[in-house]
């Protein structure tokens, strides 16, 4: 992840270093337990960045996802 985009997600700072760091380490050492802790963090961020998502939809509830009709009626026929 890049810098750039961890900013722009809003994520954790610290998270993301750790992440980046078990990524690094995982190149060096793969163990199942580096494996864990890196599934761990990657999951955690999912939950910080699903939390963020929610709360933003809740924050500005006229936006919402465009209806894709045609496209879903082309896909079941």
């Amino acid at each position: 992840m890049t810098n750039h985009l961890i900013q722009e997600l809003g994520l954790d700072q610290n998270l993301a270093t750790k992440y980046k760091s078990l990524q690094k380490e995982a190149t060096k050492n793969n163990s199942p337990e580096l494996n864990k802790k890196i599934k761990d963090t990657r999951e955690k961020i999912s939950q910080n960045t699903q939390k963020e998502l929610n709360d933003f939809a809740k924050e500005n509830p006229t936006l919402k996802k465009p209806k894709i009709e045609n496209d879903e009626q082309e896909l079941s026929r």
